[in-house]
Order: structure tokens, then sequence, then C-alpha cells
């Protein structure tokens, strides 16, 4: 590639909506909190690792029948507030700019080993953490 020697127009859209082939097999909640597979397909997230959290979904998409790519979801990216999880690696104050981690498709953790994380984290209420999803 070469660099610009004259002005180009760059196409542009929102950075905060997006949309993913879905995992074949997985079923994606309106409201989850959704993660891509290592091959790039959105599935709801899970405690696992080489998962990359996109979003939440904006819809619901059942793709437990299907294969690959059949179907698609929309999802947001931003601020969202998730289910703290109780007991061990539970999300406190002093965590607030660290990383929380996906245990499912609503709830986060501090815990990074064998676990893919879920943002960073903003907020902690009482009544979950809120955490920042790019």
């Amino acid at each position: 590639m070469v660099a610009l020697t004259q002005d180009r127009y760059t196409d542009e859209r929102p950075g905060d909506e997006f949309v993913y082939q879905v995992d074949g097999g997985s079923r994606i909640y309106a409201g989850a909190l959704v993660a891509l597979d290592n091959r790039g397909y959105a599935e709801p997230a899970t405690d696992a690792v080489n998962k990359t959290a996109v979003g939440v979904a904006q819809e619901a998409v059942n793709n437990t029948g299907g294969v690959d790519g059949a179907l698609t979801v929309k999802v947001r990216r931003g601020v969202f507030k998730f289910d703290n999880v109780t007991g061990a690696n539970i999300v406190e104050r002093s965590d607030i700019g660290g990383n929380a981690y996906m245990v499912d498709d609503q709830t986060v953790d501090t815990l990074a080993t064998g676990s893919s994380i879920a943002g960073k984290i903003v907020q902690v209420d009482s009544d979950g953490v809120w955490i920042q999803i790019i």
C-alpha cells in the first residue's frame, strides 16, 4: 500500500452497533452478553478462554438447529450492567478500572484463569456491575 497523496472519502458508521453471524447450535437471548468464538461466530458469553466480548444482543436469535452463520445477531457496544457473581471472585469497588471476566451471558467476576475479558469495570452497585464493552 502507498500513503495518500490526495484527499480521499472514508466510509463511516456509528461505532456502537454491529451485526455478527451466529454460531450453529447457539441461542442468544435479547440482553445477553455476546462473545465471538475463536472462529469469529457470535454465541452467548461463557466462562471459557479464547472468547471476545462484542456487546449486548439487541434481539433474540435461535440458531440451535442451524449451521454456522445461518443467522445474524445485532449487538450494541457501550456500558451495561450485569450480575455480579456471588461468593469467590466477586467484583468490588476496588476493582473499578480493571477487567471483568465472563461467567455466563449475564454474569461477570474477577477470575481471569480459564475465562475471557467481558470489559472494563466502571461502577459497582449493590445489584450489579457496570462494564464497558469496546
